[in-house]
């Protein structure tokens, strides 16, 4: 076993039980299956190999995930799940709307940086992401929480006179579009420096935040 195998179903908040979200054989599977996936590829990888690395029999393998399609999917799954959690975190530590937005922003941009780093055939679990119609959805998932816990800061900082009086919804949809090229891996891997990611990250959050901000 490899020091980094299951680090990101796990990294995202270290803290986390995993049998709080799922039981412990799904998890051993999911964890190495993302290692293998990331290393060596998704289309490279089989359920013969999941199995061998998890320690267990195909057969028996197919008890717990019906395809490699479905593990991938829940490896997606177990991911987002994570991230929200890391983001939701980091968010309570904000002192204002401003600060949680940054907070949820940037902890999921870095978490999505060093997958990258860290498992560099990832992004043919991306691929699959975004074809497989099961993985498809639970992406739109994770994007309808994030902007659900946008406008929910927004709506705050519009309350208590933080931000300008704007059309909620409208703003909200707005903002996740301006950050867009910062949330998906694929404009990531293409970074022609991607040490500069997250000091540019910041800098469009700054003049975003300077254009939301109310008037003195």
């Amino acid at each position: 076993m490899t020091e980094n195998e299951g680090q990101a179903l796990t990294q995202a908040n270290p803290n986390e039980d995993p049998s709080t979200l799922m039981d412990g054989t799904r998890y051993e599977i999911l964890r190495h299956a993302e290692d293998l996936f990331g290393h060596y590829g998704f289309k490279k990888t089989s359920m013969a190999d999941i199995a061998e690395r998890a320690k267990m029999s195909p057969g028996n393998l197919y008890r717990y995930y019906r395809n490699k399609q479905a593990i991938g999917v829940a490896v997606v799954d177990a991911f987002f799940r994570q991230s929200e959690a890391a983001m939701e975190g980091m968010m309570m530590q904000g002192e204002g709307p401003e600060e949680r937005i940054r907070l949820m922003f940037t902890t999921g941009v870095r978490l999505i940086v060093g997958e990258m780093a860290r498992t560099p055939k990832i992004m043919e679990l991306v691929e699959f992401m975004t074809t497989d119609d099961a993985a498809y959805a639970s992406l739109q998932r994770h994007i309808q929480w994030k902007r659900e816990k946008l406008e929910k800061e927004l709506k705050r900082g519009m309350e208590t006179g933080r931000f300008d009086d704007l059309p909620l919804q409208e703003t909200t949809v707005n903002m996740m579009h301006a950050t867009k090229a910062f949330q998906v891996p694929q404009s990531l891997n293409a970074w022609r420096e991607p040490e500069t990611i997250l000091p540019e990250f910041d800098g469009v959050l700054d003049l975003i935040m300077k254009a939301i901000r109310a008037r003195a």
